[in-house]
C-alpha cells in the first residue's frame, strides 16, 4: 500500500469511529414532540388566511401591471427571429423619416475575419472574429448581419443596403 492509500484508509477509520461514538455514546436526549392532526391543520389554515389577506391589501405596481398586460397579448412577431427580411423591415420602420442634415461621414468598414465553418446536419455556422454565427444573426459591427454561409465564404449584408460583402475563408493563422 502506498502512503497516500494508508492516509485515506486512516481518515476513513477515524470517521467511522467518530460516527459510532456519536451514535451510541451521545448524551444529548432526543426529544420528539407530537403534533396532533387538528393542530397542524389549524396552523396551516391560519397561514393561508394570513397570506390571502395580505394579497388583498396590496396593489400591483405599474411595472407589474404592464408586465401582466404584455404577457397576455398576442405577439406580433416571433422573438426567435429566423428571417432576415423581417429583421430588415423592422429596423427600417424604426429609422426616423426626416433626420437632421449632417455631414456625411466616410463609412468605416468593420474588420471581420472568417476563420472557420461548422455544419451540424442542416445547421451551418461561421466563425467570425472567434465567435460562431448562424445565417440571419447580427454581427457586433453596427448594422451588419450574415446573409449566407458556405464552406469557402460568408456573405455579409448591411441593414438598409442591398449590397453584399463577401468574406473569404482565412486560414492563415
Amino acid at each position: 500500500m502506498t502512503t497516500r492509500e494508508k492516509i485515506i484508509v486512516g481518515v476513513m477509520i477515524l470517521t467511522v469511529m467518530y460516527g459510532g461514538y456519536t451514535l451510541f455514546f451521545s448524551r444529548e436526549a432526543i426529544t420528539v414532540t407530537s403534533v396532533t392532526k387538528d393542530e397542524s391543520v389549524a396552523d396551516l389554515q391560519k397561514f393561508v388566511i394570513d397570506v390571502a389577506q395580505k394579497l388583498q391589501n396590496t396593489e400591483p405596481s405599474e411595472p407589474e401591471l404592464h408586465s401582466l398586460e404584455q404577457a397576455g397579448r398576442n405577439w406580433q412577431k416571433d422573438p426567435f427571429l429566423r428571417s432576415v427580411a423581417a429583421l430588415t423591415a423592422e429596423l427600417e420602420k424604426s429609422v426616423p423619416v426626416e433626420a437632421p442634415e449632417e455631414k456625411p461621414k466616410p463609412e468605416e468598414k468593420p474588420i471581420l475575419r472568417y476563420s472557420g465553418f461548422l455544419q451540424m446536419g442542416a445547421k451551418r455556422m461561421a466563425i467570425i472574429n472567434g465567435m460562431e454565427y448562424e445565417e440571419g444573426e447580427m454581427l457586433p459591427a453596427a448594422g451588419y448581419f450574415i446573409r449566407s454561409i458556405s464552406p469557402k465564404s460568408v456573405v455579409i449584408g448591411k441593414i438598409g443596403d442591398a449590397k453584399s460583402h463577401v468574406l473569404p475563408l482565412d486560414e492563415t493563422r
